[in-house]
């Protein structure tokens, strides 16, 4: 039976702040003799990006096709500590108490389609002439985006498009669309209450309307040369068949609810990460469809004011208790460490994986010892601030 290995940390999902300890222990099993050089932990936070494009040269026998391959890779953390020396191990089980400090500058953990920002705790038995013993447990960091810092969050959007119908001479009128949004800003699990307006004064009927919430990120590639890439992804979306007629006016309420999503990055990493609302109107005949939409800034602390319940809205945060770290661990950064939000009256969120997508980045220079390539990070879910008293 091969060797066995067991996380247990003090936060049981793995999730942990930018700035927070990550501790517990790692529970090895072996059952026979090893002979062995070390056994290190390590924990690896990263950011790596990459994808291929064809570029066209010309030389003197003609065009000629070239791959290139965009690449760019940042460590935010790499923290290892021999845990036993001897140079054999015999059969039994070993327990490794594990203590590193996430630095408060580590960005959000997130996944797509060219690259992520990825966080590790790794225990390796470091085998001579042969195969190393890796043992992975991946970690979700976030990086606290509280949405009651910025004052502009709190204001609503407001967003008016005027688009003409036809083209001249068979031009048949302007629509005025009007979206409306009650704050700037929200946290995954919530609702997103929307109103839209249409005046048509044209001749062609509006028989519908989508509308999506959309993730775009950015990709940003260090070598051979400064390049980026940018995807769109829709990660929630709905369909209504109201109708507003010719030479009439309209005004439909909706609303919709935030998957798990990264909050929106607010410094130039390697990804960059951006939300909107789209709403694209369907109009009847020969006609493009019109499309209007406002950006989003998603954070992990919801706007007080924007949950439903009118005491929870008017509640002070209430500051929690520092974790209760030994002293020897005390330093300047440490109070400033990212912690896990002041939630006061309301409930913490509940954690939930990242949305699935049809296409993942693979790390095409991780060997066969890489954690696993299903696994998603845990992004906070305010779900339950939505229900009414």
């Amino acid at each position: 039976m091969p060797s066995t290995c067991k996380f247990r940390l003090n936060n049981k999902n793995g999730v942990y702040y930018s700035g927070q300890w990550v501790k517990g222990v790692i529970v090895l099993q072996t059952t026979k003799e090893k002979t062995i050089r070390n056994i290190c932990l390590r924990i690896l936070g990263e950011a790596k990006v990459h994808w291929s494009e064809k570029n066209s040269r010309e030389k003197s026998t003609g065009m000629h096709e070239q791959i290139a391959n965009y690449k760019g890779n940042k460590t935010y953390v790499d923290q290892h500590v021999v845990v036993y020396e001897e140079e054999v191990l015999p059969a039994g089980t070993y327990v490794f108490p594990c203590r590193f400090r996430l630095p408060k500058s580590c960005p959000t953990s997130c996944r797509g389609k060219y690259g992520h920002v990825r966080y590790l705790l790794q225990l390796t038995v470091d085998r001579p002439f042969r195969y190393d013993n890796v043992f992975n447990r991946p970690l979700t960091v976030l990086k606290r985006v509280d949405l009651n810092l910025n004052p502009e969050f709190k204001v609503p959007l407001q967003c008016e498009e005027i688009c003409s119908v036809g083209c001249w001479p068979c031009a048949t009128g302007d629509i005025i669309f009007t979206l409306w949004i009650p704050f700037g800003a929200y946290a995954s699990g919530q609702i997103l209450h929307y109103s839209l307006k249409i005046q048509n004064h044209s001749m062609t009927d509006i028989t519908g309307y989508k509308v999506e919430f959309i993730e775009c990120m950015t990709f940003v590639a260090q070598r051979p040369e400064y390049n980026e890439i940018e995807t769109r992804t829709t990660v929630a979306s709905q369909n209504s068949d109201d109708v507003c007629l010719r030479l009439s006016n309209r005004q439909f309420e909706g609303e919709m609810e935030l998957p798990s999503l990264p909050a929106d990055t607010e410094d130039q990493g390697l990804i960059r990460v951006e939300h909107y609302l789209q709403i694209e109107m369907i109009l009847r005949g020969c006609h493009s469809n019109k499309t209007i939409a406002v950006p989003i800034f998603i954070g992990n602390v919801p706007i007080r004011e924007s949950l439903d319940r009118a005491a929870e809205a008017e509640t002070t945060p209430v500051q929690n208790p520092p974790p209760a770290y030994h002293q020897s661990d005390s330093s300047d950064e440490e109070s400033t460490a990212d912690r896990p939000p002041p939630y006061g009256d309301l409930k913490p969120p509940s954690f939930e994986e990242a949305i699935s997508r049809s296409t993942f980045f693979l790390d095409v220079e991780a060997n066969e010892f890489s954690p696993d390539d299903n696994f998603q990070p845990l992004y906070p879910m305010y779900r339950h601030v939505n229900d009414k008293n």
